[in-house]
């Protein structure tokens, strides 16, 4: 991912960068529950993510790419 080699790119200028992510739900655009799961699941619809480094803040947020079998 590109977002990932960039991630390591500041980390190869800056020595130490942080970084958090996480998923989204959004009710509009609910996801279908997981197949074959043990257990119930829901699919995120999407991922933040913020990356803090050489006292700069960036955020981002991307959409689920994962197929999904009905």
């Amino acid at each position: 991912m590109a977002l990932e080699k960039y991630e390591r790119s500041l980390i190869k200028k800056y020595g130490k960068v942080c970084t958090i992510t996480g998923p989204y739900y959004e009710e509009l655009l609910k996801m279908p529950n997981l197949i074959y799961a043990d257990e119930s699941h829901i699919v995120p619809n999407g991922y933040w993510k913020i990356i803090k480094y050489n006292g700069k803040v960036e955020g981002y947020l991307y959409e689920q790419e994962t197929p999904f079998l009905l």
